[in-house]
């Protein structure tokens, strides 16, 4: 099973779900491109939650907490200790509504930033996978 996980960033927070075991890789017609979709449509906080409660219940009908709220960072830097250690999913998609810009470094040292409102960042293992662009 492939999982993935989402993050939020804000300004008052930092909010991660749970994590969604199955298909959460980014192809055509799977759960991870669903929510890569349901992602580029969210503009605040609230409609973040819509989204992750429609997924869940349209894909995976989990009954635990969806949300939960994460230490406020503007950086974050994966190692394969920490990466395993603190996030474990396959695939982490990553959504900034913060004011703030994002800096990650990946577990191969590549450095990206993840400006307010303009992409998503995806990373697979801790690696930079993907950037895609919001409209």
């Amino acid at each position: 099973m492939t999982r993935g996980t989402i993050i939020l960033f804000t300004n008052r927070q930092t909010i991660e779900t749970t994590e969604f075991n199955g298909d959460m890789y980014l192809k055509h017609y799977s759960n991870g491109q669903i929510m890569v979709d349901l992602l580029k449509k969210v503009k605040t906080e609230k409609d973040f939650r819509k989204a992750i409660t429609k997924f869940n219940k349209d894909n995976f009908s989990y009954q635990e907490e969806l949300f939960y709220p994460r230490e406020k960072k503007t950086k974050i830097v994966f190692t394969k200790r920490t990466y395993s250690n603190r996030w474990f999913s396959d695939y982490l998609y990553f959504l900034n509504l913060s004011d703030k810009t994002i800096s990650f470094t990946d577990i191969n040292l590549v450095e990206k930033k993840l400006k307010s409102k303009k992409k998503i960042f995806v990373f697979n293992f801790g690696e930079f996978y993907k950037a895609i662009p919001i409209k």
